[in-house]
């Protein structure tokens, strides 16, 4: 028995696939009674939006997302994993905004208006750091009455 290579590709591909409607819906059919090594199904090929996103829908998008997690920063407890977790990710949505702050500024110069970026400005951005740092710098506080240093939380204070 002759075995030919894997990575061979044939001279001459003598048979072509052909993606017609039938076959298409088929296969769309096939994977939705499939599921993943997790349990979860597999979704539409068109489920999703390919078009290009816009400025204005990806930092309205993070804006919105900001919100919740900073009202989980303010109700999670100081001392709980949650809280460094729900911080750190604040933390890096807060520099991404920056920056959108900064293109939203330069496009706004050139004349261009956002309607759903209304509130995204560097002071709301300040007063969500600023509630952090001081609920940061109070667990810091709180802990060494106990004689215990948080050094996570130190680090948590300098990145805010």
């Amino acid at each position: 028995m002759e075995t030919a290579e894997i990575s061979r590709v044939p001279a001459e591909n003598t048979e072509k696939i052909l993606w017609t409607a039938e076959n298409t819906a088929f296969a769309e059919s096939a994977v939705q009674q499939q599921v993943d090594a997790y349990g979860f199904p597999f979704e539409p090929l068109d489920a999703g939006d390919e078009s290009p996103l816009q400025f204005e829908e990806y930092t309205s998008i993070l804006l919105e997302e900001l919100s919740d997690i900073y009202y989980l920063t303010k109700i999670d407890n100081r001392f709980s994993p949650a809280y460094r977790e729900t911080c750190e990710l604040l933390e890096k949505m807060i520099r991404h905004l920056g920056s959108c702050c900064v293109t939203k500024a330069v496009l706004e110069q050139k004349g261009i208006t956002f309607t759903k970026l209304d509130r995204l400005d560097i002071a709301l951005l300040y007063c969500y750091v600023s509630f952090n740092f001081r609920k940061c710098g109070e667990a810091v506080q709180e802990g060494k009455k106990k004689y215990i240093f948080d050094t996570q939380l130190v680090r948590m204070m300098c990145r805010l």
